[in-house]
Protein backbone atom coordinates (compact mmCIF):
# COMPACT_ATOMS: atom_id res chain seq x y z
CA UNK A 1 0.00 0.00 0.00
CA UNK A 2 3.11 2.43 0.80
CA UNK A 3 4.74 1.85 -2.21
CA UNK A 4 1.64 2.46 -4.36
CA UNK A 5 0.89 5.73 -2.55
CA UNK A 6 4.80 6.65 -3.05
CA UNK A 7 4.59 5.66 -6.94
CA UNK A 8 1.56 7.39 -7.35
CA UNK A 9 2.80 10.95 -5.28
CA UNK A 10 6.42 10.98 -6.13
CA UNK A 11 6.10 12.43 -9.91
CA UNK A 12 3.61 15.13 -8.02
CA UNK A 13 6.50 15.93 -5.42
CA UNK A 14 9.34 16.06 -8.19
CA UNK A 15 6.88 18.67 -10.57
CA UNK A 16 6.32 20.57 -7.57
CA UNK A 17 9.93 20.58 -7.12
CA UNK A 18 10.35 21.04 -10.87
CA UNK A 19 8.32 24.26 -10.78
CA UNK A 20 9.56 25.67 -7.87
CA UNK A 21 13.42 25.50 -9.13
CA UNK A 22 11.98 27.12 -12.63
CA UNK A 23 10.41 29.64 -10.71
CA UNK A 24 13.60 30.47 -8.75
CA UNK A 25 15.71 31.30 -11.95
CA UNK A 26 16.13 35.04 -13.33
CA UNK A 27 14.60 35.83 -16.34
CA UNK A 28 15.92 38.07 -18.89
CA UNK A 29 13.43 41.53 -19.17
CA UNK A 30 10.98 41.50 -21.84
CA UNK A 31 11.89 42.96 -25.40
CA UNK A 32 8.24 43.56 -25.47
CA UNK A 33 7.97 41.26 -28.76
CA UNK A 34 4.68 39.24 -28.68
CA UNK A 35 6.08 35.96 -27.99
CA UNK A 36 8.05 37.29 -24.71
CA UNK A 37 4.02 38.63 -23.83
CA UNK A 38 2.79 35.21 -25.04
CA UNK A 39 5.16 32.99 -24.14
CA UNK A 40 4.82 32.84 -20.20
CA UNK A 41 1.15 32.27 -20.38
CA UNK A 42 1.91 29.19 -21.95
CA UNK A 43 4.49 28.23 -20.21
CA UNK A 44 2.99 27.87 -16.69
CA UNK A 45 -0.46 26.45 -18.81
CA UNK A 46 1.88 23.43 -19.70
CA UNK A 47 3.57 23.46 -16.52
CA UNK A 48 0.15 23.65 -14.61
CA UNK A 49 -1.18 21.58 -16.69
CA UNK A 50 1.20 18.81 -15.67
CA UNK A 51 1.02 18.84 -12.31
CA UNK A 52 -3.23 18.99 -12.91
CA UNK A 53 -2.18 15.33 -14.46
CA UNK A 54 -0.04 14.10 -12.32
CA UNK A 55 -2.28 15.48 -9.52
CA UNK A 56 -5.20 13.71 -11.16
CA UNK A 57 -3.48 10.33 -11.36
CA UNK A 58 -2.37 9.86 -8.26
CA UNK A 59 -6.05 11.15 -6.60
CA UNK A 60 -8.62 10.15 -9.24
CA UNK A 61 -10.19 13.64 -7.90
CA UNK A 62 -10.55 16.26 -10.41
CA UNK A 63 -11.85 18.94 -7.79
CA UNK A 64 -8.67 17.95 -5.45
CA UNK A 65 -6.54 18.60 -8.18
CA UNK A 66 -8.04 21.35 -9.54
CA UNK A 67 -7.82 22.86 -5.84
CA UNK A 68 -3.98 21.44 -5.32
CA UNK A 69 -3.05 23.30 -8.60
CA UNK A 70 -4.46 26.38 -7.33
CA UNK A 71 -2.64 26.24 -4.09
CA UNK A 72 0.18 25.36 -5.40
CA UNK A 73 0.46 28.03 -8.09
CA UNK A 74 -1.16 30.87 -5.29
CA UNK A 75 2.45 29.19 -3.41
CA UNK A 76 4.64 29.45 -6.27
CA UNK A 77 3.63 33.31 -6.93
CA UNK A 78 4.72 34.63 -2.96
CA UNK A 79 8.19 32.58 -3.85
CA UNK A 80 8.80 34.53 -6.62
Amino acid sequence: MIKKLALLWSPVFLWCVVIFYLSSLRVKPPTGTILDIILPYFVHLGEYGILFLLTWRASKKVAASLIFGIFYAFSDELHQ
